[in-house]
């Protein structure tokens, strides 16, 4: 008989200890550390304290953190249509087809070679132009 294999993304998500969809600021989406990073340390807004996970903002806001290899700060934007984006991330996406952008910017804390550099991203195509 074979074993059960658990779902992934609902142990990931019990793990995350995410708040009910309902309580996500800019629902339908929710931007947060991830719970296998957790050598990483964030400067998020807390306005509640305790060990709930606190979203990152999609303003733009940039938001500092620092880790074992880099220390830096990282702002996004998330274009929500039908919602009440900000008018700096409505501006930012006038009359472009993008649907977010992220940006870090910071230094690390030893020299590395690119190619042993990893984002967490994956991409389905080769990078044009780059």
């Amino acid at each position: 008989k074979k074993k059960k294999k658990p779902n992934d993304f609902l142990s990931y998500y019990h793990r995350s200890k995410l708040p009910p969809a309902d309580q996500w600021k800019d629902s339908p989406i929710f931007v947060s550390p991830s719970a296998r990073a957790q050598h990483i340390t964030y400067n998020l807004p807390s306005t509640n304290g305790g060990d709930a996970v606190l979203p990152f903002p999609i303003d733009g806001t940039p938001v500092l953190f620092h880790g074992p290899f880099f220390k830096g700060q990282i702002s996004q934007r998330v274009r929500i249509k039908n919602s009440c984006n900000s008018s700096s991330t409505k501006d930012y996406f006038k009359g472009r087809s993008r649907q977010f952008q992220w940006s870090v910017q910071g230094s690390f804390s030893k020299p590395l070679r690119f190619d042993q550099v990893v984002t967490g991203q994956s991409f389905d195509r080769p990078f044009r132009n780059a």
